[in-house]
């Protein structure tokens, strides 16, 4: 029984893939169709293992008393924020039948991301990240294959953005950080080979780069962020090669800091990487909210006005979203929305980082800070693998019973195949 439900949870995990897989289709190969269709086989995977899993309590997850009433509000504000967003007297974001099946079934920014806290429902001894590893290391290859095979769309994306080309069907560069999804790979060296933590660098690598290019630079600040953790948690870790890895990580920054400075493109990365193109957008949309709606937000369909200057609008200037996932969800369920989903988040992240014995809870404490972070420069809630993660770290770090395990334990459970 225990086999057939790991590889029910294995079921779930590729579900998410696919569904990955059908987001890079669309984005990438431009193949709507091809996108849905691997997304409704990833569907099918995602349902076919959750119906073969045992769903528990919160409580019988081992999950903190309080922290479940946290989670219970949070639902239920989603709940009103959902209902609330179809009781309005403007257009919807779809304007036909498929449009709108597409939107609540195969789009992984609308309506999914709510439901997400359904995995904290799932047994956590169930959890397994060895897949998830195979996974990331598979992604990390395909990731500089693609981005090599689109390397002319990204530049040119990258400089009609910033020549202020756009249109409606313009493509962001985040679009190709194919592997970000997989990031949290990166920070679990204790249970994992050295190579497949070699190739997991690579990916975050590839992931910071393309970042630079689209002027993300809120999403530069915390790759690097990351990084510098997987670093220094990895060296913090591993007292046989502590000081040969401080040496080839200051001879790597030396001699990166020295081509940067004499390379010509390192310029345009920079300009690129720092410029500010999120202000004037976020303050349009909290001056066009009442005091009630910067309380208890719009909606699931709020909108505010903002004329991007882009080509063929489909809604004339109303935007039914803001980059900046914070006001995101201030725009949909209020400032209480926000900051109870900031809670969600800051909770589990001190009790991973500061009451565990595991180095799995510590870096899970830090990915999950690194989510909370990100909702300034981007950070909108996603139904993908990396949420995914999100919420079994949480689960994970708001159960005494597995912050109280080592390293041996965690490894054993949750690192079987590795």
């Amino acid at each position: 029984m225990n086999k057939y439900k790991r590889y029910s949870f294995d079921s779930v995990l590729f579900g998410f893939l696919l569904f990955q897989c059908g987001e890079i289709a669309e984005t990438s190969f431009d193949s709507k169709i091809g996108g849905i269709i691997i997304k409704l086989v990833g569907w099918i995977f995602i349902i076919s293992g959750l119906f073969n899993i045992r769903l528990i309590s919160m409580k019988a997850n081992g999950i903190e008393p309080r922290y479940i009433i946290l989670v219970k509000i949070y639902i239920f504000l989603s709940m009103i924020m959902i209902i609330r967003g179809y009781f309005i007297d403007y257009q919807y974001q779809w304007d036909n039948f498929p449009s709108m099946i597409n939107h609540h079934f195969f789009k992984n920014w609308y309506i999914l991301p709510y439901l997400m806290p359904i995995v904290l429902t799932i047994p956590i001894k169930e959890y397994k990240f060895d897949k998830y590893i195979r996974y990331a290391s598979i992604f990390a290859v395909l990731s500089l294959i693609l981005i090599a095979l689109n390397i002319n769309k990204i530049i040119t994306v990258s400089i009609m953005s910033a020549q202020g080309f756009i249109d409606e069907s313009s493509r962001d560069t985040g679009d190709f950080t194919y592997y970000s999804i997989f990031s949290f790979a990166v920070l679990c060296f204790a249970y994992i080979t050295r190579k497949q933590w070699a190739i997991q660098f690579v990916g975050i690598i590839s992931v910071i780069a393309i970042q630079m290019l689209g002027a993300h630079r809120g999403a530069v600040a915390l790759t690097s962020f990351l990084i510098i953790i997987a670093i220094y948690a990895h060296l913090k870790y591993n007292n046989k090669y502590k000081f040969l890895t401080y040496l080839i990580t200051v001879v790597i920054c030396l001699c990166g800091v020295y081509i940067a400075m004499h390379f010509h493109l390192t310029d345009y990365l920079l300009e690129r990487g720092l410029e500010d193109n999120r202000s004037d957008v976020d303050k349009a949309l909290l001056s066009q909210m009442s005091d009630f709606e910067l309380f208890f937000g719009k909606g699931l369909n709020g909108r505010y006005f903002f004329d991007m200057g882009v080509l063929d609008q489909r809604f004339n200037g109303w935007r039914y979203g803001t980059e900046t996932g914070f006001f995101n969800l201030v725009l949909k369920g209020g400032y209480v929305f926000a900051i109870v989903y900031c809670l969600l988040l800051l909770i589990p992240s001190y009790k991973g980082i500061f009451k565990s014995n595991n180095i799995l809870c510590k870096v899970g404490g830090f990915y999950i800070f690194h989510s909370f972070l990100a909702l300034y420069p981007f950070g909108w809630l996603l139904f993908d693998m990396h949420f995914l993660i999100i919420w079994m770290l949480i689960a994970i770090c708001m159960s005494p019973k597995f912050r109280s395990m080592n390293n041996l334990e965690i490894k054993q459970l949750f690192f079987p195949r590795t």
